[in-house]
């Protein structure tokens, strides 16, 4: 980008709160929940006013991290859950074509 267009503007980034990093929950959780956490409130969008629309599937979220387990990502959502950063609005399920529909979540933090 040139001057012109640039403007000073930052590079899209995930804010995270200095205070629910000193939390004693966000210090009980897991450094995968965290990281789940992170690319979670990376997709919610203030402009776009998404919160609750907010979605991410464990097999979309197990190529974007890189992990190999999927077991792990969903003991990961029940963290996030347990601990009260994310609230599960719509589960995901199964639909009559067979098609999956991704859960949605809330972000507490964003509520």
């Amino acid at each position: 980008m040139n001057k012109r267009t640039d403007k000073g503007r930052l590079p899209p980034f995930v804010p995270l709160d200095k205070e629910m990093m000193r939390s004693p929950a966000w210090r009980a959780m897991s450094y995968g929940a965290r990281c789940l956490y992170t690319h979670l409130k990376g997709r919610w969008s203030f402009k776009q006013r998404n919160n609750g629309r907010v979605f991410l599937s464990q097999r979309d979220d197990q190529e974007e991290m890189g992990c190999r387990h999927r077991d792990s990502i969903s003991g990961w959502f029940r963290e996030l859950q347990h601990y009260g950063f994310i609230v599960m609005t719509e589960p995901g399920c199964l639909g009559l074509e067979g098609k999956g529909s991704k859960a949605k979540a809330r972000h507490r933090t964003g509520a």
